[in-house]
């Protein structure tokens, strides 16, 4: 009768009750434990993904320091080959032009002696005109010997006219020769302004490149700052979210029970929201290295192309914006790695 009574009692029947139900808690504790310890090795990998992604881009980016270093190398060697070059140039240009000078001062020099001889021969013509003269005069007094006379008057006038063939001959050669050297002088000067012309227009093309260059490397600058210090924002609130996660996740464990599909549910919202960060910073990343490799392109084209020597300003502010670069890049790469 006791025994019976026994079994039917309510008090063994809560305490069977609430065994029951003490160990059902029990089993979905240890069943979250293990989700939870589950999901926290899944970002342990997910940290450690990331870290060899970082580790990736910081050797990827000392490759591309490298290829910049040897192409602003191989841009500074072609300036100073240009600027040799130039310099021949200008060397042969003052060779031509003290060429002309020298041909000039000789064609003065020869159409001044054909001038002299010219005057010398209008001076024989002019005394032999008054030779001829004197004879006409001293024709009529003296007739007998009017025959040897016109003889001589005859042979005096052939060597005159043989001595004016001559000096025309050689005024003509003369006027020949300054024409060619006036001419080929004419054409020397066309060629020199001509290249000169071209020198200035390809130095202002250059100038203009470079400055373009500047434009778009500080541009570049600009916006890669800007999404560093956006990455930064963005990483630093995904990880002020996780610790304020793990934090409540901490301080609720005594109330699990009662508020679990609500933490559940909570939990993966901010487990998406953690994925959509982090996907984001990404992106944000390779944005900025798809930003890089086109400043790193543009001055690889820059620094193949043929054009003048720039400024030595310009050159120390292309140096000094190069510094800048590398030194934000660095920076942002030491910030993430900190913070990994």
């Amino acid at each position: 009768m006791k025994a019976g009574n026994w079994d039917y009692d309510p008090c063994v029947k809560v305490s069977l009750e609430l065994e029951s139900l003490l160990q059902h808690h029990f089993q979905q504790r240890q069943h979250s434990k293990r989700i939870l310890k589950d999901r926290l090795r899944k970002a342990e990998l997910e940290i450690a993904h990331l870290q060899q992604s970082v580790s990736a881009y910081s050797e990827e980016l000392r490759v591309e320091r490298l290829k910049f270093d040897t192409l602003q190398r191989t841009m500074e060697d072609a300036k100073r080959n240009h600027a040799a070059e130039l310099m021949e140039q200008e060397r042969l240009i003052r060779d031509r032009m003290c060429n002309v000078d020298t041909q000039t001062r000789l064609l003065v020099v020869k159409t001044e002696e054909c001038e002299r001889r010219v005057q010398c021969l209008q001076k024989q013509e002019e005394e032999l005109l008054n030779r001829e003269k004197e004879l006409k005069f001293y024709q009529a007094s003296f007739e007998a010997g009017i025959m040897p006379a016109q003889r001589q008057i005859e042979a005096e006038r052939v060597r005159m006219l043989r001595a004016r063939e001559k000096a025309e001959e050689l005024l003509e050669e003369a006027k020949i020769s300054a024409l060619a050297t006036e001419e080929r002088r004419k054409k020397l000067e066309a060629l020199h302004n001509l290249e000169m012309r071209f020198f200035a227009l390809e130095k202002e093309e250059a100038t203009q490149r470079i400055q373009i260059m500047r434009q778009e490397i500080l541009g570049l600058v600009g916006l890669i700052s800007f999404r560093r210090a956006h990455v930064s924002a963005a990483e630093g609130e995904a990880a002020k979210r996780i610790r304020l996660l793990e934090e409540e996740l901490a301080s609720k464990k005594e109330v699990f029970e009662l508020r679990e599909k609500e933490v559940y549910l909570r939990y993966q919202r901010e487990e998406q929201r953690m994925r959509e960060e982090r996907e984001r910073i990404i992106s944000i990343k390779e944005a900025m290295r798809q930003d890089y490799r086109l400043v790193l392109e543009g001055i690889r084209l820059f620094g193949n192309e043929y054009s003048t020597e720039p400024d030595q300003l310009q050159v120390e502010a292309l140096k000094d914006l190069e510094k800048l670069l590398f030194s934000a890049l660095d920076d942002h790469q030491l910030e993430i790695t900190k913070k990994v």
